[in-house]
């Protein structure tokens, strides 16, 4: 794991235990906290949304829309 991979982990776990309820942070707050841009940030959650929508195909829940909000 690469220091920007960790420091990206670190900040969005401090981040989520620190979250009022109800609160959404945007890419550019999250890459802010994270210490990276906010490109780096949509790329990581494109990639986790494309293996939740494989992960989620393969169980067979192929009519599942997954558009971030």
């Amino acid at each position: 794991m690469n220091a920007l991979t960790n420091s990206i982990d670190i900040a969005l776990a401090t981040m989520a235990a620190e979250r009022e309820p109800g609160r959404c942070y945007s890419c550019i707050e999250i890459a802010e906290a994270c210490g990276c841009d906010s490109g780096t940030v949509r790329n990581i959650e494109q990639k986790a949304l494309a293996k939740l929508r494989h992960a989620l195909k393969r169980a067979g829940f192929e009519k599942v829309e997954l558009d971030p909000a």
